[in-house]
């Protein structure tokens, strides 16, 4: 049977088909791969038509070295250092003295309140903790409690938290760029977190006197924090030199691959139950192609987004040393490789994504006399002569997506 064709139809079928394809590709149907960040440091993203989870801007602040989040805590908005080393919410109260003492002497201020238009805030006030309902314990009891550089007194209240965010439309063009700090006024709309354990701070001692927003959870016993946070037991950020966002659950912009968390005996001693990951290797060199890998190097990476620089034994700042690592504008690149034999994520910093912003000559890699914690080899011990502990700090975070997932025990890197 001879079958005689309309050619006018299949000609416009065809034009039709291919106007559809167009109109689906600009609708984002498809995904596209992009990549951010300077070579060796891309974070993979995939544009896809999912929903967000609550999102809140992240922003740099110089004076804490730390990034910063906004909370709706009892009756005001206060700002705190986003902290996945710690368990703990932590607020300054009105009336809070600082304690601060150098080798020149001690000397006892106000607490702090922050910056505005790059100037220390004279009217605090409104900025501090100001509480909706009475401390728990209400003796007037103060709690004594350590959180890295800084000794707090405090008391607990139960309080309402509400985590800001913005009424537009998120997408993941939106997530890829650092949050304009003049967009984060219309964060203003809220989502409810509950009522959460808070530690209202009267006086602090030591070299910090941050708000804290704890991400990590306690060794034992509930945390309000994350209980409540986080519903899906998943939050994520996405971290650039100026800013960064904060999701509470799983961003669908990014394609990350996953470690498991692991928990060594030798850090089963402190209160919280920190981000610990293996290392599979660190290797050093002058540029990309010409790493070589250390002999020794730390067994385990702590994940803290509380502490600005990267810590590690002096133990490990000689190994870096014999390596030939070299700081400053002509020094040294770094790859580190974390996880497992079968299954591990490189990151590569560059000799400039090394060099400290503040002290250029200096290295975000703090592993030497003077430089390091005093100490650090008590706080973290050296199981077995392996230099122990490399505390990942904020900076060598950036230009990266991560996804802690709780519920799973691993953590996502992209």
């Amino acid at each position: 049977m001879i079958v005689w064709f309309n050619w006018s139809a299949v000609f416009l079928f065809l034009i039709l088909t291919i106007i559809l394809v167009g109109l689906t590709i600009s609708a984002g149907s498809f995904p596209v791969m992009q990549t951010l960040g300077a070579p060796g440091r891309g974070v993979k993203m995939e544009v896809v038509r999912q929903n967000f989870p609550p999102m809140a801007p992240l922003w740099w602040d110089n004076y804490e070295g730390a990034y910063m989040i906004s909370l709706f805590v009892g009756k005001g908005l206060v700002e705190l250092v986003l902290d996945s080393g710690c368990s703990q919410l932590s607020v300054k109260g009105e009336g809070c003295q600082w304690k601060n003492c150098t080798e020149l002497g001690c000397a006892i201020m106000s607490c702090p309140c922050g910056f505005e238009n790059g100037q220390s805030r004279k009217q605090c006030k409104e900025w501090f903790y100001q509480p909706s309902g009475q401390p728990i314990d209400r003796s007037g009891k103060l709690n004594e409690l350590k959180y890295g550089s800084q000794t707090n007194r405090v008391q607990y209240y139960q309080d309402e938290v509400f985590v800001p965010i913005t009424s537009k439309t998120m997408t993941c063009d939106t997530v890829m760029r650092t949050p304009d700090l003049r967009e984060i006024p219309q964060f203003r709309d809220k989502v409810r977190v509950g009522e959460i354990l808070v530690h209202r701070v009267s006086h602090i001692e030591g070299a910090s006197n941050s708000n804290l927003l704890g991400c990590s959870k306690p060794k034992a016993g509930k945390n309000d924090v994350l209980d409540n946070l986080l519903p899906k037991k998943i939050w994520s950020v996405v971290l650039y030199k100026r800013g960064g966002w904060l999701a509470l659950g799983r961003m669908p912009c990014f394609q990350p691959e996953y470690i498991t968390m692991i928990e060594p005996p030798s850090l089963m001693s402190f209160v919280t139950r920190f981000y610990i990951l293996p290392i599979f290797s660190i290797s050093i060199g002058p540029d990309e192609l010409s790493l070589h890998k250390l002999p020794s190097f730390p067994k385990y990476c702590i994940i803290d987004t509380g502490t600005t620089s990267t810590y590690a034994s002096k133990t490990f700042g000689a190994a870096l040393a014999n390596g030939g690592f070299k700081e400053g504008p002509n020094g040294s690149c770094m790859e580190i490789q974390l996880g497992s034999t079968s299954n591990h994520v490189r990151l590569f910093y560059s000799r400039t994504a090394l060099m400290d912003p503040e002290y250029p000559a200096e290295s975000i890699i703090q592993a030497w006399q003077g430089r390091t914690l005093d100490d650090f080899d008590e706080i973290f011990p050296d199981d077995n002569q392996q230099h122990g502990v490399l505390l990942f700090g904020a900076i060598m975070m950036q230009d990266h997506y991560w996804e802690f997932d709780l519920q799973k025990n691993r953590i996502g890197i992209s």
